[in-house]
């Protein structure tokens, strides 16, 4: 008179299994966007270099990540052209202010507005020279909490 097999679902063991797949199912979806995230990020430091290096036939030659006021020193030469980089992550600083210098001479000085009030990051990469070869002070002041990317980068190919 009764049924051995009670049915799918309703037993103990049925629902422990199916519970385990679930977040089997659950971790492989994790461990997915992850796989296609570094993907995506090796696509597009691909796409970086071939852009700047080969196209532009420009590389970096100082890069640093800060979050607050610095002072750097970077080896420059007469001659070259170069580009100042300043790039916002998310939750970066709205401005900063970024000079280069060698003694009174300042090869560089602006404040870079990173938010715009459309909420678009503009890329701004003004290009400089400087008088002499030698090594020269960056300094760097975020006027706003947050971590911002630097680089400074030589363009082939170019002279003054």
């Amino acid at each position: 008179m009764y049924s051995k097999n009670i049915g799918r679902g309703d037993s103990l063991p049925d629902k422990r299994k199916e519970n385990s797949q679930s977040e089997g199912n659950s971790t492989w979806g994790v461990k997915k966007f992850i796989q296609d995230m570094l993907i995506i990020i090796v696509i597009m430091s691909i796409a970086d270099f071939i852009i700047e290096d080969v196209i532009k036939k420009s590389e970096t030659i100082f890069e640093v990540y800060i979050s607050t006021e610095s002072e750097f020193q970077v080896y420059l030469t007469n001659d070259t052209k170069y580009e100042l980089w300043v790039l916002e992550f998310y939750g970066g600083p709205e401005k900063i202010n970024v000079s280069i210098k060698k003694d009174s001479y300042t090869a560089f000085e602006d404040t870079f507005v990173l938010m715009h009030p459309e909420g678009d990051y503009i890329p701004y990469q003004p290009t400089f020279a400087v008088k002499e070869n030698g090594t020269y002070q960056m300094y760097a002041k975020p006027l706003d909490s947050g971590i911002v990317k630097i680089k400074i980068r030589k363009i082939h190919g170019y002279s003054i």
